[in-house]
């Protein structure tokens, strides 16, 4: 970036990239705090394509390492939160066997004593009995709670398979120029008008039926970049997680 700067303006490469003036002084910077990781992307694909004598290493690592450590951060939240749980339900289980045992020594002590008044023995027995039976009711519930937690540990790789779900569930379309297009999304019918030449995102976990003024545009999505470089008008399918160019009519994808 400290190479582009040097040769033209920030108004300049705006005008080229169509990325706006305070978004490039962020990146210019390295303030990565204010710019999602997808947007990020999107940004750094415009200005490859629109310099691309120009090496962005040094910012490509830069956001890999802040990119890095916020998912490091939130990794270690998750874990530390999970570990205050645990600890919670085993400090429960914990205190109900020192009850239990506490009870059973004190119902052992009422033996030797050989407590002589009946009524007395029938207030304990009646109180113990109750106890006994509020630990037992207690005691399935607290299981079921600890099963849960320790689900959560025996397949850590699902909880990872449905975050990169959702990651990738993001449908960012980045204009090379001003361009018109229409998203409409199928499972309601209803569409909606843009003309911009900054990227955009939308939420690919529904189908969408997208129609371009023009190919000048890259599509990203779940890994994937889709640039068709045509000046004659195009059409996109966003359906049960894949995106692909079409020619068929929207009316063809209606549910």
């Amino acid at each position: 970036m400290d190479k582009i700067t040097k040769k033209y303006s920030l108004k300049e490469i705006s005008k080229r990239t169509h990325i706006s003036p305070l978004s490039l002084k962020r990146l210019l910077n390295y303030e990565f705090e204010t710019i999602s990781e997808i947007k990020f992307n999107g940004f750094l694909k415009i200005l490859e394509n629109e310099f691309s004598d120009y090496d962005f290493k040094e910012l490509k690592s830069r956001a890999n390492e802040f990119y890095s450590s916020k998912h490091l951060e939130q990794t270690t939240e998750e874990t530390i939160n999970h570990t205050n749980n645990n600890f919670k339900v085993y400090l429960i289980v914990i205190v109900l066997i020192v009850s239990i045992g506490f009870l059973i020594n004190y119902m052992q002590h009422l033996q030797t004593q050989k407590v002589k008044a009946s009524n007395d023995i029938s207030i304990v027995e009646t109180n113990l009995t109750k106890i006994v039976q509020d630990l037992n009711e207690t005691t399935p519930n607290e299981i079921v709670v600890e099963e849960k937690i320790e689900d959560k540990n025996i397949s850590p790789e699902v909880s990872s398979f449905f975050n990169e779900k959702d990651k990738n569930m993001t449908l960012v379309i980045v204009p090379k120029q001003r361009v018109w297009f229409r998203v409409t999304y199928l499972d309601t019918n209803k569409s909606k008008n843009y003309i911009q030449a900054v990227p955009e995102e939308f939420n690919g976990s529904r189908d969408i039926y997208i129609e371009f003024g023009h190919g000048m545009e890259t599509l990203i999505f779940n890994d994937k970049n889709v640039s068709p470089n045509s000046v004659e008008k195009v059409n996109f399918i966003l359906k049960d997680g894949e995106l692909n160019i079409t020619t068929l009519p929207k009316s063809e994808f209606y549910k």
